[in-house]
């Protein structure tokens, strides 16, 4: 037992991260409040963090197995052991495969956060990060689901390993010596942890310029002198490709880096022709009118996105393209994430510092 108002230095459990914080107890020893710990160079907190205890004391927190008792969608269930539901779980996969085989059986998973601990447990040795199983794998089923085909899979595996040969989790900006950075579709003043907006607001104030794309004006938005530049919510593809038109039209792009390093060039320069940055005037009839123009897609004024681009040519940029809030789903969030990760591949490309892609996750 504690004392009252007794403070103990911790690291939060909320993520994988490992922010160091100051617990403060109440006189039954349950989380009073978190903060952030000044005295380690990991003293920091998220939301998430600073209402743990809201968390960890839920009403609703499940913390013991749950055991359906009556039929489907009565949601009527009762508390058994963890022994209890381990043999339970396995029995009917036994009887599942006996009498229809392994591949009738399948694993759905789903964490938030970004909580590492289901990969730990599941992941198969030797594969990317992933919620794939190591159990029904050798059971016999390759039957694996879950929450990532809105989410990590295609902004984080599929994106970025046929755009640019590499997972997400192998990214890394150098937003230290950075002149722009843009925040696309991402809130790192909320990200756990915020590491990185910790970063970007030291790199803002040695001088960088900082573009938040977002439908809302976030608290990154927020800063002062940061750039905002709001969109329609699923039109991110649009601007992105708006955007590389500009860049190529204007001859801005590395051509260097494109006759090495890219396929399909030509015809990717046709295509974006169609979204020109004219199109993103106002227009009186541009709510009753639906069609593939950039400026009902994205309702971005057109200068703001050609002073954007411009600047997106000529410094050195560390670009985030990789904002959960893109990924509707495994084909539409792939390729808008392709989309955008082709514009940093400007006049100076990747090769020098300052450069890369920004992880962030909300």
């Amino acid at each position: 037992m504690t004392a009252k108002h007794d403070v103990t230095r911790g690291i939060c459990g909320i993520c994988p991260a490992g922010c160091w914080v100051l617990v403060t107890y109440d006189g039954k020893g349950r989380l009073s409040s978190v903060r952030a710990d000044d005295s380690s160079p990991l003293g920091m907190i998220c939301p998430l963090g600073e209402h743990s205890a809201e968390i960890v004391y839920a009403k609703e927190r499940l913390t013991s197995p749950l055991k359906r008792r009556g039929p489907k969608g009565s949601y009527e269930f009762e508390k058994i052991g963890w022994d209890d539901a381990l043999d339970e779980i396995a029995h009917r996969l036994r009887a599942v495969k006996a009498e229809s085989g392994p591949e009738a059986t399948a694993i759905y998973t789903g964490r938030g956060s970004f909580e590492l601990a289901m990969c730990d447990v599941f992941q198969p040795a030797g594969v990317a990060v992933s919620s794939a199983s190591s159990v029904l794998f050798p059971f016999g089923s390759p039957n694996t689901l879950g929450v990532g085909a809105l989410c990590y899979v295609s902004y984080a595996m599929i994106a970025p390993h046929v755009t640019m040969g590499g997972m997400h989790d192998t990214m890394f900006s150098d937003i230290e010596n950075a002149e722009m950075i843009v925040v696309w579709g991402a809130n790192p003043a909320t990200d756990c942890p915020p590491l990185d907006f910790e970063r970007i607001r030291d790199a803002f104030s040695r001088g960088a310029r900082v573009v938040v794309i977002d439908p809302r004006r976030t608290m990154t938005a927020k800063m002062p002198g940061a750039i905002w530049v709001p969109i329609r919510p699923g039109t991110d593809g649009a601007l992105a490709l708006g955007v590389c038109h500009i860049l190529i039209s204007r001859e801005l792009f590395d051509e260097d880096f494109v006759r090495s390093w890219t396929h399909g060039f030509d015809e990717f320069a046709r295509y974006v022709g169609h979204f020109r940055p004219r199109r993103f005037r106002p227009s009186p009839a541009y709510r009753k009118r639906c069609n593939t123009s950039l400026r009902r897609r994205s309702r971005t004024p057109a200068a703001r996105v050609r002073s954007c681009t411009q600047g997106l040519s000529t410094a050195t940029v560390a670009f985030s393209p990789y904002g959960r809030s893109w990924s509707s789903g495994p084909w539409q969030g792939s390729w808008t994430c392709r989309e955008a990760g082709a514009s940093p591949c400007r006049r100076t490309g990747f090769q020098s510092t300052g450069r890369g892609l920004l992880q962030i996750r909300i």
